[in-house]
């Protein structure tokens, strides 16, 4: 059962594969949900940062509503539905199962997740596309079973975490932990990942900077800080002609403007935000390249948050996510702290929010934490 909730997990990411022209994806969510509830259970207490969100939320909804809000207009409709449900499938789910059964369904998730996308990559690239399976524009970006390369991203995301946590809890060698990471950075190679590739160097540098899985030494910290300050600029000058070429739209799976664009976004976002500041407009996108309000996603999570749930729904999101970040400083979990902060800096390019796996990694996180609490320092 545990392998058939890792898969159902994983196949909630088939937003480009319809069957009665219903979403893949949308099937296997609930068929996780239903999975989950056949494992092993206990007493279900739904994490009380969790009930402020779900109930900040619920207010927003409510009262634009009353103010005549139609919800589907600006994808509003599907934001309602999905990011409430995401986030109570994260809160009880995970607070239903076991600690070590939680452990073993990321475990079984990475090899499924790897399997899966290499299988239809190959088969891809030797026999051509799979007629089932509906591709984006952006025909050179590898997105398995994902409508969109960058709901993929989402999916590739912990797998180095959880490989290399499965290591430290004595589950496989570090060899296998390489060869998964090796494999997610191919994935992420062909599906162009730029920003997920960005968030795990920082979260890389950030263990690094921290000792690993094990006490902070401040001399060492220093030594390491030292070390950073000279490789850092020739990584940058390295680097820096790929990213203007990204911005320019001169390298594979970027656009003309791309980085103008998303600049525009942005700052329509927060205009419309700006219109609302309290509660939101409640859900929806509110974004556009031109001006305000052209029903676009901003592409930065808390921007899409704000305009959406207002300042009373972004305090909520906050006092959620700094709760589970507080708890990983104090189990001096720095895998855990890294994986939160690659989360984040790849949630500041994309709007997550509909994606249930996205509020599942912040919820398991804290398991993988108080797990690693068992682990021996050096």
């Amino acid at each position: 059962m545990q392998f058939l909730s890792a898969l159902a997990m994983f196949l909630t990411s088939a937003t480009a594969v319809s069957v009665m022209q219903v979403r893949v994806s949308d099937i296997f969510v609930f068929l996780f949900l239903v999975s989950l509830l056949f494992l092993e259970n206990r007493r279900t207490k739904i994490n009380i940062f969790a009930s402020i969100l779900l109930g900040t939320i619920l207010i927003s909804t409510i009262l634009q509503s009353y103010l005549g809000l139609n919800l589907f207009i600006a994808n509003g409709f599907a934001n309602t539905l999905s990011i409430p449900f995401g986030i109570f499938l994260a809160a009880f789910c995970f607070e239903r199962i076991s600690k070590n059964v939680q452990l073993n369904i990321m475990f079984k998730y990475n090899l499924i997740a790897i399997f899966v996308c290499i299988t239809l990559y190959f088969y891809q690239f030797f026999f051509g596309n799979i007629s089932w399976i509906e591709l984006v524009d952006e025909t050179d970006r590898y997105s398995a079973l994902s409508l969109n390369p960058n709901q993929l991203a989402l999916y590739l995301l912990p797998i180095p975490f959880f490989a290399y946590l499965q290591y430290l809890l004595g589950g496989i060698s570090i060899r296998f932990v390489i060869v998964q990471v090796t494999l997610v950075l191919l994935i992420n190679y062909f599906t162009i990942g730029k920003g997920l590739f960005v968030a795990w160097i920082l979260a890389f540098f950030i263990f690094f900077i921290l000792g690993g899985q094990g006490k902070i030494n401040n001399n060492k910290i220093a030594f390491k800080l030292i070390i950073f300050m000279v490789v850092v600029p020739v990584i940058y000058y390295s680097i820096a002609p790929l990213i203007a070429a990204l911005y320019a739209g001169d390298a594979p799976g970027s656009v003309a403007g791309q980085g103008d664009l998303r600049l525009h976004l942005w700052l329509n976002g927060l205009k419309a935000w700006l219109d609302a500041p309290y509660f939101g407009h409640g859900p929806g996108h509110y974004s556009g390249i031109d001006f305000a309000y052209e029903g676009v996603e901003s592409h930065n999570m808390m921007i899409d948050w704000l305009s959406a749930y207002g300042i009373a729904g972004a305090l909520a999101l906050i006092a959620l996510f700094g709760n589970l970040i507080r708890q990983s400083i104090k189990l001096k979990s720095w895998l855990v702290l890294s994986f939160y902060v690659c989360l984040t800096v790849q949630s500041m390019f994309h709007f997550y929010g509909r994606q249930p796996v996205y509020w599942i990694w912040w919820i398991v996180g804290l398991t993988a934490a108080e797990a690693l609490t068992r682990v021996k320092e050096p």
